[in-house]
């Protein structure tokens, strides 16, 4: 939770109240209504979730017909931009790590020790 509040905070601006369950967690129809009384006592307009938790919200969301707050979700995507640099990182770490292999194209391949 506090890396994904980290992230909202740098590229929104700040959190209003976060709320926190359990991993894993199954909502409920009490859950959802303790979310919206929450943001709208703080008068948010937007409630954030995770991409993991959007699939069970979002189906409560909408069957409660619910407009105000908005339910919206984060969906953050990882890009390698320097491969020589992370596998560089890891090898320092790890010396076991070796040299990245090449694929077949004969770009190089981002290999963990022990993965395959």
């Amino acid at each position: 939770p506090e890396s994904f509040e980290r992230l909202l905070c740098e590229h929104v601006g700040g959190l209003v109240e976060p709320l926190r369950f359990r991993d894993h967690h199954r909502y409920r129809p009490g859950d959802l209504m303790r979310i919206v009384r929450t943001a709208r006592q703080r008068e948010a307009d937007t409630v954030v979730t995770t991409r993991k938790d959007w699939p069970k919200l979002a189906p409560l969301w909408r069957a409660a017909q619910l407009t105000e707050p908005e339910l919206l979700r984060l969906d953050v995507r990882t890009r390698l931009i320097d491969e020589a640099a992370l596998w560089n990182a890891i090898a320092a770490v790890d010396p076991r790590a070796g040299s990245p292999p090449a694929d077949p194209s004969g770009r190089p391949r981002l290999r963990l020790h022990g993965a395959e």
